[in-house]
């Protein structure tokens, strides 16, 4: 499950797996499926045509400039 996140990661900002393991910040697997990420609001945007991306958290943690983004 937290490899198919790095690749949601990866192919929604446009980056290598290697870059967004990196990135990623925090994963679940039995609460919620999804993952949080750090990227700006506007990157956040390009999630949503991503295949398996149900919605995107854009400044979820907005203060510490985190964002989240859960797939089913």
């Amino acid at each position: 499950m937290v490899r198919t996140y790095e690749n949601i990661c990866a192919q929604g900002l446009g980056i290598s797996v290697e870059e967004a393991k990196k990135r990623i910040y925090a994963c679940s697997t039995s609460t919620y499926e999804g993952f949080q990420v750090l990227m700006s609001e506007e990157e956040s945007e390009k999630f949503n045509d991503v295949p398996g991306v149900v919605f995107c958290v854009a400044g979820l943690l907005h203060r510490s400039g985190k964002q989240g983004v859960w797939r089913r």
